[in-house]
């Protein structure tokens, strides 16, 4: 304690750097990797082992630490998100309000590509079980009107597409209030 303030550290940033310390001995410590690097491995189940192989950098292709390579490595959320996966997880932990979700999905399901692909991937219902067989992957990605179909149904249908969208929107405890 007394150190830390003589140095004018806090005294949790001195722990942390006794805590690396002791994780990498000076014989083990790799020329070139920086301090950061070396304290997100510490938590690595063999952080030896991990830091003798450096993931390829994506930009460049050469194999070398960084921060957010380390992170990925010991599984903790990079700074900058590059993998699908990263990304994906990223926007799924912002839409965990449901009142954001809905709008989001509202927004996202504009895009026809969006639709196109929703519509065939293998999940088997994405709650749409209900909806009219007359819908179809491409009146969706059109905004919902099909050639197919007369007047008298698109109005019918396009009622009925309206109630399902305003039933999807509305939260248990929101009553008959919508989202807009």
């Amino acid at each position: 304690m007394f150190f830390a303030e003589d140095v004018g550290l806090s005294v949790a940033t001195v722990r942390t750097y006794r805590w690396v310390a002791a994780k990498w001995p000076t014989e083990r410590r790799v020329a070139g990797v920086s301090w950061e690097v070396h304290k997100v491995l510490a938590s690595a189940a063999d952080p030896f082992e991990v830091i003798a192989h450096p993931p390829p950098n994506e930009r460049t292709g050469r194999r070398a630490w960084d921060g957010d390579a380390a992170k990925r490595a010991v599984r903790w959320k990079a700074a900058v998100l590059v993998t699908v996966e990263e990304k994906v997880e990223a926007v799924t932990e912002l839409v965990r309000d449901e009142a954001v979700a809905c709008r989001v999905a509202v927004a996202l399901l504009k895009r026809r590509r969006v639709v196109f692909v929703a519509m065939r991937d293998g999940y088997p219902d994405y709650g749409l079980a209900g909806w009219p067989r007359e819908f179809s992957v491409r009146s969706l990605a059109r905004g919902g009107s099909s050639p197919r179909r007369g007047q008298d149904q698109e109005a019918e249908q396009g009622s009925w597409l309206r109630q399902r969208r305003g039933a999807l929107v509305r939260g248990p405890s929101e009553g008959r209030s919508r989202i807009r």
